[in-house]
């Protein structure tokens, strides 16, 4: 069975008689095979697509036949669906009399409950004698039928005085390549790219900050490892699996990109300026539209960016691999699960504060990791809980709070706001990444927890949750499923998560004096350090 996105070799089996004949060339794509047919016996045709987009060739061959005009179309009676485009082959008059040319060749393959077309740039040329099939009783069309959620197999279909039978040969692979279907000259500002090797994934492109603490997640304002659907303003890039962009989305006056898997709902701003970049997996549709000025993703027209890479094959060499992500992001959350409190004061903390200046957590240690562990059921409990001490530069510090989610199925976070060099700092849009200095760790998670976020600046770090942004947000929002409906400004984390430790060597002798000099020459130690 055709699993989703996959595509097949096929066989055309052209059944010959006293009537009709095998066809003696076949339309093929680039690196395509054709086996000779024999004389008086069927003929075998076989098509292979190996790493290249079916509906992509840079060739355009001919399909001649003697007697027949064929037209293949495979359909599945498990979606109730049109295929998406018709084409045409373009046929040669062979030597000799009364030889029909070929009218349509459009060959439709069902992955999943997603139709492709095979061959979208075959272009039909009109045939001085190709009205006659009719009229001599020959075959005017050729239907496959091939009900792929149920069998690989093809049931033959007999078609006026000739029968046809088609097998597939499964490949587990998904293709990808840019559609032009109506040969539009496409606009010099756009830019579009397949990434086909390791040489072209993200951790290989300037966009990489590999100095983020919280790994390749670090670098994107909203992560879903399921599905993000965003609702309201989101001033943030994307990495998902799923994308439902109901509004657009990107970091205004920022040079970034976003990594979408499967784009549900497109939104025709995918992007903040027309020079960033957006990367979708090959499940979707990328074509050209509007006489070559704009791209289209799944039939949306895109205004911005000008540039789109597309993973050639998102099962084998995906853009980012969500999955390691993932496992990264689960290894962080753990480590921090792990620490005990430290270099904070809880003291001023107060259920009943009514503000971040009445109920907040103190970094005790400027240059330091706070670490500070509480439960999900006492966290509901409090309207304000801010987080004060921090300070900018590399040596400000940082506060990780640990909130264990054991039995909660729904948690309403308190509104968080963070004071940095003594003042607090506001939700506004942001590109210099100066302030974000606070995790909130969600470990012990059910995946059916729901985090309903209020007021928040911070990574709120939830990989295995959904979380609901009810209200502005400045930071990292990581999650299993995330919905923006307040408004969300990504704010890279840009703390540090471990403490310094500065050793200094003194050499003394038995008697506890300091050696120094030629005493101290050839001595050496080996110190191990624990957590």
């Amino acid at each position: 069975m055709l699993n989703e996105h996959q595509t097949a070799d096929f066989t055309l089996n052209y059944i010959s008689n006293s009537k009709v004949k095998p066809p003696k060339k076949v339309p093929l794509q680039k690196d395509a095979k054709v086996s000779a047919p024999s004389a008086e016996s069927a003929a075998v045709q076989t098509v292979s697509q190996e790493e290249t987009k079916f509906a992509k060739t840079s060739e355009q061959n001919t399909l001649s036949s003697e007697e027949s005009t064929s037209s293949a179309t495979k359909t599945s009676s498990a979606v109730n669906s049109t295929a998406l485009e018709n084409s045409s082959a373009s046929s040669t008059a062979n030597s000799g009399s009364q030889s029909l040319q070929p009218q349509n060749l459009t060959i439709t393959f069902l992955a999943g409950k997603t139709l492709k077309t095979v061959d979208s740039t075959m272009q039909e040329t009109t045939s001085s004698n190709s009205s006659t099939a009719s009229s001599q009783g020959k075959p005017s069309s050729l239907t496959l039928t091939w009900d792929a959620s149920t069998s690989s197999e093809v049931s033959a279909t007999k078609i006026a005085s000739g029968a046809a039978q088609k097998t597939a040969a499964m490949a587990d692979y998904h293709s990808a390549g840019l559609q032009n279907p109506n040969h539009y000259s496409i606009n010099p500002n756009l830019s579009y790219k397949l990434i086909q090797s390791d040489s072209d994934t993200y951790t290989n492109t300037k966009y990489y900050h590999k100095d983020c603490a919280l790994g390749v997640a670090g670098n994107f304002g909203v992560v879903a490892f399921d599905t993000a659907a965003l609702y309201a303003d989101t001033c943030s890039n994307v990495l998902a699996k799923n994308l439902q962009a109901n509004v657009n989305f990107g970091t205004r006056n920022l040079e970034e990109l976003s990594y979408v898997q499967n784009y549900q709902r497109v939104h025709p701003t995918s992007a903040s300026c027309p020079q960033n970049v957006l990367v979708v997996g090959s499940s979707n549709s990328v074509s050209v539209t509007d006489n070559g000025n704009h791209f289209a993703v799944n039939g949306t027209k895109i205004d911005c960016p000008n540039t789109i890479w597309q993973d050639a094959d998102t099962s084998r060499t995906p853009f980012i691999n969500l999955e390691k992500v993932k496992a990264e992001v689960d290894a962080i959350s753990l480590e921090l699960k792990e620490q005990k409190n430290a270099n904070v004061d809880a003291s001023h903390l107060n259920k009943w504060g009514g503000s971040c200046n009445e109920s907040y957590l103190q970094l005790t240690k400027q240059d330091g990791v706070g670490v500070y562990n509480i439960k999900a059921s006492e966290l509901s409990q409090y309207n304000r809980f801010g987080v004060k001490g921090l300070h900018t530069g590399t040596s400000g510090g940082a506060v990780v709070i640990n909130v264990d989610c054991s039995g909660v199925k729904t948690l309403n976070m308190p509104i968080s706001k963070i004071e940095v060099d003594g003042q607090f700092i506001g939700f506004n849009e942001t590109t210099q990444f100066r302030y974000n200095k606070v995790i909130w760790n969600f470990v012990n998670c059910d995946p059916s927890l729901t985090i309903n976020t209020q007021l928040l600046y911070g990574v709120v770090l939830a990989p295995d949750a959904t979380i609901n942004v009810m209200q502005n947000l400045n930071g990292t929002i990581i999650g299993n499923n995330v919905n923006i409906r307040g408004e969300n400004h990504r704010d890279d984390f840009v703390g540090k998560l471990t403490n310094d430790i500065t050793v200094r060597k003194v050499w003394k002798d038995s008697s506890g004096n300091v050696m120094t000099g030629k005493q101290a020459e050839n001595l050496n130690v080996k110190v191990q350090l624990y957590q």
